[in-house]
């Protein structure tokens, strides 16, 4: 969330994708944060019965 220029720098070279790519890698981990947090809560429920 920090520096996704970094990671999307890797690979490519191109300065507008690697701009559209950080916009989008964010959106990108908002949504993996929300994903985990939905499995816990699952997870919990199931072993609770």
């Amino acid at each position: 969330m920090i520096a996704p220029q970094i990671f999307a720098g890797m690979f490519s070279d191109n300065e507008e994708l690697v701009t559209y790519t950080a916009w989008t890698l964010r959106i990108y981990m908002a949504g993996i944060f929300a994903m985990g947090f939905q499995l816990c809560c699952q997870q919990s429920f199931m072993a609770l019965g």
